[in-house]
C-alpha cells in the first residue's frame, strides 16, 4: 500500500541517483543530494543520451535535468515567452502544457519503476516502516478454530468474518461486534 512519490523525503539518495541515469542513460552523471533545511533538492546530472535529456524525458524549452529539479523542489513548470518591445513576459501556454505532460510522464515512470528492483523495494519499505510507519492495522485468521460444542456445520456453518471475529475476542479479550443486520453477528456473539 506504499505510494513512492518523486520528491518524497524518505526515499534515499541513491534511489534517485539511479533513476536519474535510468531516465537518461548510463552515461548519464547524476548526483541528487537532499537538503533537510529547504526540504528540497541540488540536483546535478551530467552526460547522459541528448535524445532522452532534450526529446523522450523533456520539451522544447525544458530539458529532462530542468523538469527533475522542479518537480524534486515542487517548483513551478511555467514556460514564459521572451519580452516584448514593453518589457512585459507572457506565459507560452503551449510549451507550459508540454512541460506539465512531460512532468506527469516523468513522475508516472518514477512510481513505475521505484519498487522493480527488490534489494531496493525492501531496502525503502524497511526505512519506511521504521520510521514513518504508526498504524499497522492487525489481520486476525479465526479459520483455525474448532469451538467445541457447536452444532454441525450442516446446520449452521460460521463464516469467515465471524470466525475472524471469535478469534479477536479470544486474543483481546474485549471486542465490538458492529456487523451489519444480517452479517450473522448472533451466531459469532453465541
Amino acid at each position: 500500500e506504499l505510494r513512492a512519490r518523486l520528491g518524497a523525503s524518505w526515499i534515499d539518495r541513491e534511489a534517485y541517483e539511479v533513476f536519474g541515469k535510468h531516465l537518461l542513460g548510463e552515461s548519464a552523471d547524476a548526483t541528487i543530494r537532499p537538503v533537510k533545511a529547504t526540504g528540497g533538492f541540488v540536483v546535478h546530472i551530467e552526460g547522459g543520451d541528448p535524445v532522452m535529456l532534450n526529446t523522450r524525458w523533456g520539451t522544447a524549452k525544458r530539458n529532462a535535468i530542468d523538469l527533475i529539479t522542479r518537480i524534486l523542489n515542487s517548483r513551478d513548470m511555467t514556460v514564459l515567452n521572451p519580452e516584448d518591445a514593453e518589457g512585459k513576459r507572457t506565459v507560452n501556454i503551449e510549451q507550459t502544457q508540454a512541460a506539465l505532460d512531460k512532468a506527469d510522464e516523468i513522475r508516472q515512470e518514477f512510481e513505475d519503476w521505484i519498487f522493480k528492483d527488490a534489494d531496493q523495494r525492501e531496502r525503502l519499505v524497511a526505512f519506511y516502516n521504521d520510521h514513518f510507519n504508526t498504524n499497522i492495522s492487525s489481520e486476525i485468521d479465526g479459520s483455525y478454530l474448532t469451538l467445541p460444542g457447536k452444532v454441525p456445520d450442516a446446520v449452521i456453518q460460521l463464516r469467515r468474518h465471524q470466525l475472524n471475529a471469535v478469534a479477536r475476542g479470544i486474543r483481546r479479550g474485549k471486542v465490538l461486534l458492529d456487523h451489519v443486520v444480517g452479517s450473522g453477528k448472533t451466531f459469532t456473539i453465541v
